[in-house]
């Protein structure tokens, strides 16, 4: 079954499929459900291709990011080729390229400025300030766009009692929607009811908590998507709309922060301070 796609994007990974260059960077704005956007894309190119071609997959480790040596390792499985054949024989999946340290994006690059015939690059991005420039400019750009709820309407049913609140809950991104629509208990929701119950408690409270709940900065970039969530949800409804942009605001600030490495703890405790 063809999944839920942006028009625009579907549109965009069918015509790269039909004449497809060395490098295809997915932007998004999270991971959740891309696997489903991955299989559609791989089943398009293989239309269009004579042979089934190797897939190797290159993901974080267990620190979250992808060394230099792998990316060396990586490209040393590259040969050269003398054809203009435009048939893939290697597709290299990256997700993420914001885990790629600098110097491995460094190493990438070169693979990037001269092309191997027959390999394909397919880079995920989901910060896409941490990607360098270099890089991003030898790529062939396609964003993964929300779905409409229109779009989300046509694909599961108008009839669909659930849809409504899961398509807020997503903010209409397609992979995390469609994972919500088959899994009332997901863990996006489950992560929603808490951060509620965290914003209901006392200010004291709420610190005590961060404090014992949210030490790892893994577990606190969760909290802000779902942060950025109700808000979003919150405006949409039209209810108290400038409490909801002052919260979304303070988000933002927040994740940036994290980007700069600023203390979890420092950033969480400013954070439930300035929220409203």
């Amino acid at each position: 079954m063809k999944p839920l796609l942006n028009a625009k994007t579907d549109l965009a990974l069918t015509v790269f499929s039909k004449r497809p260059s060395h490098a295809l960077l997915l932007t998004a704005q999270e991971s959740t459900g891309l696997d489903h956007i991955t299989e559609y894309f791989l089943k398009l190119l293989s239309q269009n291709q004579k042979s089934k071609p190797q897939i190797n997959s290159v993901v974080p480790d267990e620190k979250g990011t992808i060394g230099v040596e792998v990316i060396r390792e990586l490209r040393g499985t590259l040969k050269m080729r003398n054809t203009t054949d435009q048939t893939i024989s290697k597709i290299i999946i990256i997700n993420p390229i914001d885990a790629v340290t600098a110097q491995g994006q460094n190493a990438l690059l070169k693979s990037l400025e001269e092309p191997v015939y027959g390999v394909l690059f397919i880079l995920f991005s989901y910060k896409q300030n941490i990607v360098l420039d270099t890089i991003s400019s030898r790529c062939v750009k396609v964003p993964i766009l929300p779905v409409s709820l229109l779009e989300a309407t046509d694909y599961f049913g108008s009839n669909n009692a659930d849809l409504p609140k899961n398509y807020l809950i997503s903010q209409g991104s397609a992979g995390l929607l469609t994972q919500l629509m088959g899994d009332s208990s997901h863990e996006s929701i489950n992560h929603l009811n808490e951060t509620k119950l965290l914003l209901a408690m006392p200010l004291f409270e709420k610190l005590a908590a961060i404090d014992t709940k949210y030490k790892k900065k893994a577990d606190a970039e969760l909290l802000l998507v779902s942060l950025e969530r109700l808000c979003s949800a919150a405006m949409r409804h039209g209810a108290q709309t400038q409490k909801w942009i002052n919260n979304t605001n303070a988000v933002l600030i927040a994740q940036k922060n994290f980007s700069a490495n600023v203390l979890t703890k420092l950033v969480l405790d400013q954070l439930f301070i300035n929220l409203s």
